[in-house]
């Protein structure tokens, strides 16, 4: 159910998809392909006359629902600037028209069209309208290639290590801030009180997670560092995670980006998400039902995606194999305990 995009323009993005179509068992059918700069930003115009049409014609051919996940390569646009004539009014940044490529893509093939700002999901997995989208990309080919080999093997021998939890004490749930280290303080509680076999690291105090405090790391989510990765994890292959911050996936092409994304995927995290642009806390997915249905080992990274992303037409992008299923071999919550954690209506029948 995977579709490959591949950047004609680049040789890199051409060799990762391949590799990844043959890792994966990927029909050759299934690769499409866009003729864009090898450039991590495109212009808003040159998007929707060379990559729009271009991928609808090309999944039109395809037969229906065969495709329900697109995987974007290395050499592909990374960011979709604002359309020229848009008025960028500070006071008023959530209407911009720029976006993250894999995000506006997501939409591709329902044709529809946010001009300005996103557009809220229904967070219904069923809705065959919508094309999760992830992005293979990190500091080179030949570590990309061998992060998706080491994510096969996590996959099949399932994953062992701490799980990090790095809030920040607000006790206020008024506000967005609050909600999100509420949503935090959730997970690693009830985490710790119901299913005490998963090792958890939890901090909730302004402090950051340091060098050393986050040994064997599997798992990790927290807050908050704008632009500057703490190097404090030992990272186990398959490992995974996000850092909830505005501008930790600008670049993967730039030398020194210190974003969490660029410097997570460099220590050979197998996935993580993060913006291209400020995203606005509301549009990262709610850490206390993200993680549960990914220790349940019953989804795929997409379909978690599917069910926990906030917004498409925006600023997130998901880095990753969108079939790694972590768990799949050894599954942390049984069905019965995840309907604690996430609505049923949520989740498929």
């Amino acid at each position: 159910h995977v579709g490959i995009i591949v950047n004609r323009n680049s040789a890199e993005s051409r060799l990762l998809g391949n590799f990844y179509r043959e890792l994966r068992n990927i029909p050759k059918e299934n690769v499409l392909s866009i003729n864009v700069p090898e450039n991590e930003n495109i212009s808003r115009e040159l998007y929707e006359k060379s990559v729009e049409d271009t991928l609808r014609r090309q999944l039109s051919q395809t037969p229906e629902h065969s495709i329900r996940y697109l995987v974007t390569t290395r050499g592909c646009p990374l960011r979709i600037l604002p359309a020229s004539d848009e008025n960028r009014s500070q006071d008023k940044a959530f209407l911009t028209s720029s976006a993250a490529f894999e995000s506006e893509l997501i939409n591709v093939k329902s044709r529809f069209v946010v001009k300005a700002g996103w557009k809220r999901r229904s967070l219904n997995s069923m809705d065959t309208n919508e094309l999760m989208v992830f992005r293979l990309d990190g500091p080179g080919l030949i570590q990309i290639q061998n992060t998706l080999r080491a994510g096969i093997k996590a996959e099949k021998r399932g994953l062992n290590g701490n799980f990090c939890i790095d809030a920040r004490g607000m006790k206020d749930t008024a506000s967005a801030y609050g909600q999100y280290d509420a949503s935090l303080r959730k997970l690693a509680m009830g985490l710790k009180e119901r299913l005490p076999n998963i090792k958890i690291i939890f901090n909730d105090t302004e402090e950051l997670f340091k060098k050393g405090d986050c040994p064997q790391t599997t798992l990790y989510v927290g807050w908050y560092s704008l632009s500057r990765y703490i190097d404090a994890f030992e990272w186990l292959p398959g490992s995974l995670g996000f850092h909830i911050a505005s501008g930790e996936a600008r670049s993967f092409q730039q030398k020194n980006e210190q974003g969490w994304c660029t410097r997570m995927l460099e220590e050979g995290v197998a996935m993580t998400l993060g913006p291209v642009n400020e995203p606005y806390l509301t549009a990262f997915p709610l850490p206390h039902q993200f993680f549960p249905l990914i220790l349940s080992g019953q989804y795929s990274m997409a379909e978690v995606l599917r069910l926990t992303l906030p917004y498409s037409s925006w600023m997130i992008t998901v880095l990753g194999d969108p079939l790694y299923n972590p768990f799949k071999a050894k599954p942390q919550i049984s069905d019965s305990e995840l309907r604690s954690w996430v609505p049923q209506t949520l989740r498929p029948q």
